[in-house]
Formats: C-alpha cells, structure tokens, sequence
C-alpha cells in the first residue's frame, strides 16, 4: 500500500497542495532534501492521512496525483514518458488496487487526468528515476503514455 511503503515519498504538485488546504488542512508536507518540490510527511511509518482504525485514506476524494497513480508511475526515457507499476510483493495481500485491478483501464483514466498535471510531469518523472536508481523497488514497464487520447 502507498500509504506504508512509499509514506514520506508522495510527489506533491502545487495544486495537490492547494487542493488540501482548501478542505482546511494544514501542516501535511515538507521540502524533500535535493528536490525542488515537496512530499507527504509521515507519522508512525505511514502517510500523515492514513487511518489506522479504518484502514484507509481520510483524504481520498482529494488525495495528491502521486497517491491517484500508485500503483502505476511515470517514467521518462529521452522524449518518451513510459507508465510502469511497482512491484510490491508485500503489499499485494494488504492493498485493495491489487485484487482485481485491470491495468490498461486504469491507465486509460489516469491518461484522462494527466492534462492538469503535464506542468509537474518532468519533475515527477525525474523523481521516480531518483527512486529507481535508488534500488528500493523495482518496477515492470507497461506501455507508453498516451497524452490527449479518449477512452
């Protein structure tokens, strides 16, 4: 689950932030150490808004891009962006999006939302290549974005 192995590294974009102040919420990020832009902070291990007793995210309906796409990513190669999925043998059993996800489907929304986040994309993708070449996961590479397509 997002909320436990990437907790302390969720991609936030100016407008996810914006988003979850406007519900009121304040004191939920902080600068990441060599990147221009900032992350979830965490607590007890976990994402800041993840639930314990419940099980889930208190934010969901206005959770950050970086939490929608798990636990699919953006990779870039030259010119190219590639979406891959991380490959989380541990949390397959505890995650609700590895029971019966159809990847090709969700892709195809996440492919819709994309247009409001093409500002933040290279950064975003230079950071899951941090993440990569850090060795922590490993991923599987799907397919190319499709930018402007329709389902």
């Amino acid at each position: 689950m997002c909320c436990k192995f990437f907790s302390g590294r969720q991609f936030l974009a100016p407008s996810d932030i914006k988003r979850i102040e406007g519900a009121g919420i304040t004191d939920f990020y902080e600068k990441k150490p060599g990147f221009s832009f900032f992350t979830l902070k965490e607590k007890e291990g976990y994402c800041v808004f993840y639930d314990h007793a419940k099980r889930k995210c208190t934010i969901y309906a206005i959770r950050p891009a970086d939490c929608r796409f798990f636990p699919y990513d953006i990779l870039r190669k030259g010119s190219k962006y590639y979406w891959i999925k991380w490959k989380l043998e541990s949390a397959d059993a505890s995650c609700h999006l590895f029971e019966s996800i159809n990847d090709e489907d969700f892709l195809k929304d996440l492919e819709e939302f994309l247009p409001g986040f093409m500002e933040h994309i290279d950064e975003y993708a230079d950071y899951t290549d941090a993440m990569i070449k850090s060795g922590e996961s490993t991923f599987k590479l799907l397919r190319e974005i499709r930018f402007g397509k329709k389902k």
